[in-house]
């Protein structure tokens, strides 16, 4: 009996998780023909196809992709993030990364902005979808409210997205108006896998009082989102706008807190659906 031959759809599909598995090993593009079972000739044609770029420049540009969050979220050392992504040297990392952005990891590391341009998300047969960017200017402003510090891995991701959500609904509840949320990303200082989150909720004030929990916003240009979520697409959001929206714009980060406005609509429970509006701040 004859065995059915697999939707093409399906085969890029095992060769994009394939990649994502193995990103950190030299990616052979023999070992994926094999894997698809097809030659190495046709499963590019066939990549190409629906991806829209090449094998091998899809394999590169989410290698450098990776290596980048690494540069500008962690402190791991140029060489030891040169090993952790295949490059046979760190001298070969520095040549392919400046290849890719312009200039080397360390530059890029350095830099005021956040150039996003370079990079390239993995690539899903179902976008998402996250309503029009808008560019807006924003005056400075206040949130008053409570904050809060964890970490996070750099392998594994933000694994308190239930926490937060939770956060988001009982504020809504307990506050009975829109809340505001500031949140800021940096490199933790002694561990070089692990990321350093602070995060306010709050009420937004105009001008500030003596009250010590206010915290400030900068005045300046944002990208700014409005959608409607539920906890699942939320934990996704925010990847998409910074992997897909902010490349295809050539748009690049400046140093403030992100900002989240959750509407009240009124009771919440945890299943709902919320509407956010999403500033992050952006240099053209």
């Amino acid at each position: 009996m004859d065995v059915a031959p697999m939707p093409k759809e399906k085969i890029v599909q095992e060769v994009l998780d394939y990649i994502e598995k193995h990103i950190e090993v030299n990616i052979n593009i023999d070992d994926i023909s094999i894997l698809a079972g097809y030659s190495r000739r046709h499963i590019q044609s066939i990549f190409k196809h629906y991806v829209k770029i090449s094998l091998g420049l899809y394999i590169r540009k989410r290698r450098v992709t990776r290596a980048s969050i690494y540069l500008r979220l962690t402190n791991m050392n140029v060489i030891d993030i040169s090993s952790k992504f295949g490059y046979d040297s760190q001298q070969t990392f520095c040549r392919e990364f400046k290849k890719a952005t312009g200039i080397t990891p360390l530059q890029y590391r350095r830099s005021h902005y956040w150039d996003f341009a370079p990079l390239l998300a993995e690539f899903k047969f179902r976008p998402i979808n996250v309503g029009n960017l808008h560019l807006c200017t924003l005056p400075g402003g206040y949130v008053s409210g409570n904050i809060s510090h964890h970490e996070i891995s750099v392998i594994t991701g933000d694994t308190s997205i239930e926490a937060r959500w939770k956060k988001i609904i009982n504020s809504l509840n307990n506050k009975k108006q829109n809340i505001w949320s500031l949140s800021e990303y940096e490199a933790h200082k002694k561990h070089s896998m692990r990321i350093k989150v602070s995060s306010v909720f709050g009420i937004h004030k105009n001008n500030h009082s003596e009250c010590s929990n206010d915290y400030e916003y900068p005045s300046g240009l944002y990208a700014r989102f409005s959608f409607r979520c539920s906890k699942e697409e939320y934990r996704t959001y925010s990847k998409h706008i910074y992997l897909n929206v902010f490349p295809k714009h050539k748009l690049k980060r400046r140093t403030a807190p992100d900002i989240e406005v959750f509407t009240y609509n009124g009771y919440t429970t945890h299943d709902n659906t919320l509407d956010c509006e999403y500033y992050i701040p952006v240099e053209v």
